[in-house]
This record gives structure tokens, sequence and C-alpha cells, in this order.
């Protein structure tokens, strides 16, 4: 991690820490106060997370219409899917771009690249085979 972004959590580190300060002072063990400051950390780390894959599929999304996987006709319009992701650290919700194939009446989801990056995280070889079914 670079000093410059050293710098700038220390400013948030302090900043959470005066907010919190009972929370952290009724910790009366050096657990207990691991165990707030983990916490603390993991709710950081989701919301991080649940913002930067939001962000990728409302980039996706930007992108005008797409093409359905299937026919290859053109869709224009999206919905916003709601999308539940299971992290090391805890539950990561965020938004997915899907689309609705007004001719072959398929929904799919573009966003399903952010199931492959999420996925080969963790060694998936069945990603191909489920984007083909939906992409969830």
């Amino acid at each position: 991690m670079d000093s410059e972004l050293k710098t700038r959590l220390s400013g948030i580190v302090r900043q959470l820490a005066e907010q919190e300060q009972q929370r952290l002072r009724a910790a009366g063990t050096f657990v207990e106060l691991e165990e707030l400051a983990c916490e603390i950390g993991d709710e950081v780390t989701r919301q991080l997370m649940s913002g930067q894959l939001s962000e990728r599929g409302h980039e996706m999304a930007d992108g005008g219409s797409q093409a359905c996987p299937d026919c290859d006709q053109s869709c224009p319009s999206s919905r916003a899917h709601h999308r539940q992701l299971e992290s090391s650290r805890g539950e990561i919700e965020y938004f997915d771009p899907a689309y609705d194939c007004l001719v072959c009446r398929r929904a799919f989801f573009p966003g399903s690249r952010i199931d492959r990056f999420v996925r080969s995280c963790y060694g998936d070889s069945e990603v191909d085979r489920e984007d083909r079914v939906g992409g969830e």
C-alpha cells in the first residue's frame, strides 16, 4: 500500500475512532477491541465492494443496447437487477443491469462478466456454462 493511501486512510480512521469512541472504550479486552475493529473494517470492505460492483454494472449498461446472446437481436433497454454475493467479509449487495430480449423472450445479464471476475478469483470452472442459462 502506498504512503498517500495510508495517509488518507489514517484520516478516515481517526474520524471513525472519534465517532465510535463510546463503543471502542466499552471494549474491555484486546479480543473485544479487535472484534469491533474487524466488524468496522468488514463493513467498509462490503460497502467499497458493493459500490465498485454496481459501478461496473452501470458502466456496461451505459453502453446502450446489448445483443441477445441467443438470437443476437439488439435489446435497447435494461432494468436494475438486485444481486447478492457472499464474500469472505460478509454479504455484498449490488445492482446489475438485466436485459429482456423481445424476440426470443430471454432475460440476460451482460454483467455476468462481473460474475466471471468474482468466480475466477475462486477458480470456478462452471462460469461459462452457468452464463448460458441466464447469467446467474
